[in-house]
This record gives structure tokens, C-alpha cells and sequence, in this order.
């Protein structure tokens, strides 16, 4: 009988330590990937910019060009209006400068997976979070710092 609950608690512990170790891989290659994807948009490479304007267009291009089928949405702060707009679709949607969300993204460096963010952020922000993704389909935002200013 004690030989038998041994066995119980030994495929057991083999179970949990399988779907920890598949877990954690999990985890390790969204790491990778967010490690290459980063490497990818270094915005040194767009440093050769004179406009705000011609920033984000650098931005949109060369994500379109390395993302295949990507859709880019590109949110640029307005500070006569307080908020970031989508300077695409004007008057659609806007995210206030002053909010925790704005606040959070501009303390990251490089490209973050959106569920990820809320969740390591704590944001309790559901009106945001639905509209980046569900509304827009967002997996990934990529905040634009130049300056220490989160430009968009």
C-alpha cells in the first residue's frame, strides 16, 4: 500500500514538473522572441529623422516592411491637447497623457507583449485594454522614446 501512494506522489510530481517545464519554455521563447524582436526595431536605425511626422512614418514603414501583413496604429502625443491621438484616424480614439497606462509605457524599453504589460503593470484600466485589443487587434505596442519624451 505505501508503495503504491509512492508511485501516486511520484507521477504526480512528474506531471507538475512537466507543465511547470513546458511553462517555463513557454515563457523562454516569448523572452527570445521579444529579444530579437527588439534587436529588430532598435530605433537606431531611425535616427535619421527631422519631424515628428517623418519619425512616425520611418516607424510605420519599417514595421510594415519587416512584419509582413502587420497592421500599424500609431498613437503620437499632442501635448496642446494632453493625450495621444491616432494621427491616422484623428478624433477615433485618444489615450490621456496623464493616465497610468501612459505612464508605465514610457518606463519600458522596446517592444511589449500588450497582455503582458497590463499584467506586470497591475492596470486596472479595462476601457483601454479592450480598445488596444479587441477593437485594434493588438498584440505587441512598440512605445517611440526619444529624448526621454514618450512620443508615441
Amino acid at each position: 500500500m505505501e508503495e503504491r501512494k509512492s508511485f501516486i506522489l511520484d507521477s504526480e510530481k512528474r506531471a507538475v514538473d512537466e507543465r511547470l517545464s513546458e511553462k517555463k519554455m513557454s515563457e523562454e521563447m516569448e523572452r527570445d522572441v521579444l529579444r530579437v524582436v527588439n534587436k529588430k526595431f532598435s530605433l537606431d536605425s531611425l535616427d535619421r529623422w527631422d519631424t515628428s511626422t517623418a519619425l512616425v512614418q520611418s516607424v510605420v514603414s519599417y514595421i510594415t516592411h519587416n512584419v509582413k501583413g502587420a497592421a500599424v496604429h500609431v498613437f503620437c502625443h499632442e501635448s496642446e491637447y494632453h493625450e495621444y491621438r491616432e494621427i491616422d484616424r484623428e478624433g477615433i480614439t485618444s489615450i490621456s497623457d496623464d493616465s497610468l497606462f501612459i505612464g508605465c509605457l514610457s518606463m519600458t524599453g522596446g517592444v511589449v507583449s500588450l497582455s503582458q504589460f497590463f499584467s506586470d503593470y497591475s492596470l486596472d484600466d479595462p476601457l483601454i485594454e479592450q480598445c488596444l485589443q479587441s477593437i485594434y487587434g493588438g498584440k505587441y505596442i512598440v512605445p517611440v522614446v526619444h529624448s526621454f519624451e514618450l512620443l508615441a
